[in-house]
C-alpha cells in the first residue's frame, strides 16, 4: 500500500475520518502517522502511531552509573559527590518530554480491544509477586504493548519490565503483593554512587571535571 503521507493528521485530515477525528487535536498533533491520506475505503485504512523521535542529544548514552565504597575508593573524592550525580539525573529527566494523556490511555483500550490472554502466573513471576489478579495482568500487558506500539525506534521490553516492576516494588499500596525478599547496598552505608562513561576515566581540569578518552 502506496503511503502518501507522514507527520501529523491536522484537523481538516482528521474530519474526513471519523476514528480520527475522535481523538484529541493535542494527541493527533504530537503523534507521527503512517497511512494513506484518502483510502477508497475506511477498512482499506493503515496507520502506524509512533512516538516522534527525540532529536535532543540523549545524555544517558555511553554513560552508567557504578556502586563504590567510598571508604576505599582511589580516585578524586568529588568524583563522588551528590551534587555531580543530582546534575547528570536531572538532565536525564529534563530529556523526557512531557506527553498527553492519551498516550497512557491508549495501551489499555487497544489491550481491552485485542481480547489477548496471559496468565496471572506469568505476569506474577516476571514482576516479583507472590501472586497477581487480572487487573495486574491487564495493567502490566497494557503498559509493554503500548511501549512497542509506539517505540520509533523498537523497545527493550524487558527494559520497560524491569521499570514496571520496579515501580509496583517501590509503590507502597502496591508492594503488598510482591516478593518480600530485601535488597540491601553493596556496601552498606558507605556506597555510593557515581558517573562513568564507557572506555574513559574521569579527571579534573581546570575545576571542570570531563572525561578523558
Amino acid at each position: 500500500m502506496k503511503l502518501p503521507f507522514k507527520g501529523f493528521i491536522p484537523d481538516d485530515q482528521a474530519s474526513k475520518h471519523q476514528p480520527l477525528s475522535a481523538l484529541t487535536k493535542q494527541f493527533r498533533e504530537s503523534v507521527s502517522w503512517l497511512g494513506p491520506e484518502t483510502p477508497p475505503k475506511s477498512d482499506e485504512m493503515e496507520l502506524m502511531m509512533f512516538r516522534r523521535p527525540n532529536e535532543e542529544p540523549d545524555p544517558g548514552k555511553d554513560h552508567f552509573l557504578v556502586a563504590v565504597d567510598r571508604r576505599n575508593f582511589k580516585g578524586q573524592s568529588e568524583d563522588n559527590s551528590l551534587e555531580i550525580l543530582s546534575g547528570f539525573w536531572e538532565t536525564m529527566l529534563d530529556h523526557i518530554r512531557a506527553m498527553p494523556a492519551d498516550w497512557f490511555k491508549a495501551g489499555a483500550v487497544i489491550w481491552d480491544h485485542l481480547g489477548f490472554e496471559i496468565s496471572s502466573e506469568w505476569t506474577a513471576g516476571m514482576l516479583g509477586l507472590e501472586h497477581a489478579d487480572a487487573d495486574m495482568t491487564r495493567a502490566s500487558q497494557a503498559a509493554l504493548f503500548s511501549a512497542v506500539l509506539t517505540c520509533p525506534a523498537g523497545a527493550d521490553l524487558e527494559t520497560v519490565l524491569f521499570a514496571l516492576a520496579t515501580f509496583i516494588h517501590a509503590h507502597p499500596r502496591l508492594a503488598d503483593s510482591t516478593v518480600k525478599d530485601p535488597w540491601h547496598l553493596p556496601y552498606g552505608e558507605n556506597t555510593a554512587y557515581r558517573v562513568r562513561r564507557s572506555g574513559s576515566k574521569r579527571v579534573k581540569r581546570r575545576g571542570k571535571l570531563r572525561h578523558r578518552p
